[in-house]
């Protein structure tokens, strides 16, 4: 979203990856404008968003990561786009809870080394909260359903 604010072609890759939606929720009419339409402060939020999220066990990114690099040294193209698939156990050791790979089934994707907790609320799925530290997970779906279990 951040990089398509400047870049038509970006822009048009955004929003065919559910940013159209995104700016619907913003009650945007004109899709080649957009921009003017975002707040000020919901932009703010987005540049201070950090690229991931590392404790003293966990890595927490929204796609993948290289296993042999530091997390500052991550290209945004892991981070963002790569898939589950690819996803390796970091040199760290850390347990990776990422997203970006919907798991048609509904349940967390758990390799041990890695959770994927996307498990498709943009296409009717279940959006899943997870407590990393113990495994207890919470999911609800569009229709008002929840459930929950532990890995």
């Amino acid at each position: 979203m951040l990089d398509a604010r400047e870049d038509l072609l970006k822009s048009n890759l955004w929003q065919s990856y559910g940013g159209w939606d995104m700016l619907i929720s913003y009650d945007v009419s004109d899709f080649q404008n957009w921009v003017s339409a975002i707040p000020d402060l919901h932009w703010a939020f987005l540049e201070r968003t950090a690229r991931f999220f590392e404790t003293d066990r966990h890595i927490f990114v929204h796609a993948c990561l290289d296993p042999e690099l530091d997390m500052d040294e991550q290209p945004d193209w892991l981070l963002y786009w790569e898939f589950f698939d690819r996803l390796q156990p970091h040199k760290t050791g850390k347990r990776i809870i990422c997203a970006h790979t919907p798991q048609r089934s509904g349940h967390i994707k758990d390799v041990g080394f890695a959770a994927c907790i996307d498990t498709g609320p943009a296409s009717g799925g279940w959006l899943t909260c997870l407590d990393a530290n113990s495994g207890k997970y919470w999911q609800a779906n569009e229709n008002g359903n929840t459930r929950d279990g532990t890995l």
